[in-house]
This record gives structure tokens, C-alpha cells and sequence, in this order.
């Protein structure tokens, strides 16, 4: 077999060389294989607790609806500071000066013309209980 000269009685030079390349490679993709598989758990880790926070805004979000819901604030009020609950809206009384009887006052005519002005009652000065 014909060989260089440079190269002959070096062959266990080569091969080591060669074993030691072959060793820093595939220490290098082990190395890379594990960080892939650490940054994999990190990843699932995040998602997982991504998951988890938003099961949970949505429950904050449940309970803050439940807790600032019309019925609630109504029976809160009603318990807390003793007001009562009123299902329709109060009868406005007005009190008019009865000289002015025939005439309608601005007032009156403004609510007319915006609407439902015939629905407002207007109560004379003698009439209001004592």
C-alpha cells in the first residue's frame, strides 16, 4: 500500500484526532439536545401557568359581574344603608299658584312640547296636606 511519507507511522495520531473531533461534535449536539428539551418544559411550564391565569381573571371576571350586578348593589343599599327599594318611578307633584290657573306656565309648555307634558300633575297651593 502506498502512503506518504509525512504520514506514515502516524496513524494513531490521526485516529485520535479524528476520535476527538468526533467526540466535540457530538458532545455539542447532546449540549444542543438538552437545551431544546429545557426550553420544551419551560414552554409547557408558561402555558400551564397561562392557562391558570386565565381560568382565573375569568372567575374574577364572574364574581366582579355577580358582585356589581344591578340586583346586588339594590339589596346591598337596601341592607346596608337602610334605603328602600322602589320598583316604579315617584309621582311628581307640583305646586302652582292658583291665580295662574288659565294659563299654563313655561315650565308646563316646555315638557309639552318635549313630550308626555299631560302626564304631570300639578297640585294647587291649598291642596298639599298639612
Amino acid at each position: 500500500m502506498a502512503c506518504r511519507r509525512e504520514m506514515r507511522g502516524r496513524t494513531p495520531l490521526v485516529t485520535a484526532m479524528i476520535c476527538l473531533g468526533a467526540l466535540a461534535v457530538l458532545s455539542s449536539l447532546i449540549t444542543l439536545s438538552n437545551g431544546i428539551v429545557t426550553g420544551r418544559r419551560a414552554l409547557q411550564a408558561l402555558l400551564a401557568d397561562k392557562a391558570y391565569l386565565e381560568t382565573q381573571l375569568g372567575l374574577l371576571e364572574q364574581q366582579w359581574n355577580a358582585e356589581t350586578s344591578r340586583a346586588c348593589i339594590l339589596d346591598r343599599a337596601q341592607r346596608e344603608l337602610g334605603l328602600q327599594r322602589s320598583d316604579a318611578p315617584g309621582l311628581i307633584v307640583v305646586m302652582s299658584d292658583p291665580d295662574s290657573a288659565g294659563e299654563q306656565p313655561l315650565w308646563q309648555r316646555v315638557v309639552a312640547s318635549v313630550g308626555n307634558g299631560d302626564r304631570v300633575a300639578a297640585a294647587a297651593a291649598a291642596d298639599r296636606p298639612r
